[in-house]
């Protein structure tokens, strides 16, 4: 089965609004303990195939949550927003033979960590739904 990451973390790499500001920090689940804030970490939150009565699915619709860490806010609404503008409503992209139909926003929660980092994390979720055919 195709997956979305790859494509995915092309588009966010490709964008210089965000590696302005996280640079090479984007990593699948947890970034490496010697890598310093801010990054974004990704990872695949749900796979829903669209099976028919003719036999396996040609389309699965996964959940990606992006997760964005920074000890500064505003930094962090920055690099927020820039995502967001970079993935939101991309249609027919295709990255190493993987074509995703659609990426859509889902929704976004924020949190602070006092434990991550001294004077604490400032952290986003941004969950996106991705459309990949499968044939």
């Amino acid at each position: 089965m195709k997956q979305p990451q790859q494509p995915i973390v092309r588009k966010l790499r490709s964008n210089s609004d965000i590696t302005d500001i996280v640079g090479t920090g984007i990593f699948p689940l947890q970034a490496p303990p010697s890598y310093s804030l801010p990054y974004i970490l990704y990872a695949i939150s749900d796979n829903l195939p669209q099976d028919s009565k003719d036999g396996a699915s040609t389309l699965d619709v996964y959940e990606m949550q992006i997760t964005m860490l920074d000890t500064n806010y505003s930094n962090l609404v920055r690099l927020a927003n820039a995502v967001r503008s970079e993935l939101d409503y991309t249609k027919e992209f295709t990255y190493n033979s993987i074509t995703l139909q659609l990426v859509y926003f889902i929704d976004e929660i924020e949190a602070f960590d006092n434990d991550l980092d001294q004077g604490g994390t400032f952290i986003k979720t941004q969950t996106y739904g991705i459309r990949i055919k499968n044939i």
